[in-house]
């Protein structure tokens, strides 16, 4: 339980939330990337857990360097539960994310680092 909310999955450390919606990082804050050589782009999984119901969507920005886009691919198992994510990135860094669902959001920085290749 986080400030009186209980986590989607007990047990499981790294949920970071705010009881509309529950993301799933690695201890440290780190995302682990792959890079795709078909598309030249890098890509993480980042799993979501939705208790508000809506359409997620995802927005992010490089904070360390410029940025040649970002895209984000949700999909979801009814309009509350898991949602298996896929994020797409231009580049390695320092990233700030913002997920929206159902009217509210949830922000968190974190550091995208290579973890091998497609």
């Amino acid at each position: 339980m986080v400030s009186g909310i209980t986590l989607p999955v007990p047990g499981v450390e790294g949920w970071y939330g705010n009881g509309a919606f529950w993301f799933l990082v690695e201890k440290g804050g780190e995302l682990p990337a792959m890079f795709n050589r078909r598309t030249h782009r890098w890509q993480s999984k980042l799993p979501v857990w939705r208790e508000a119901t809506g359409f997620l969507t995802f927005a992010a920005r490089r904070l360390d360097g410029p940025s040649d886009g970002f895209k984000a691919f949700t999909s979801g198992y009814g309009t509350r539960s898991f949602n298996a994510t896929r994020l797409v990135w231009s580049g390695l860094g320092c990233w700030r994310i913002t997920g929206t669902v159902g009217g509210r959001s949830l922000t968190f920085v974190t550091f995208l680092r290579r973890d091998g290749f497609y």
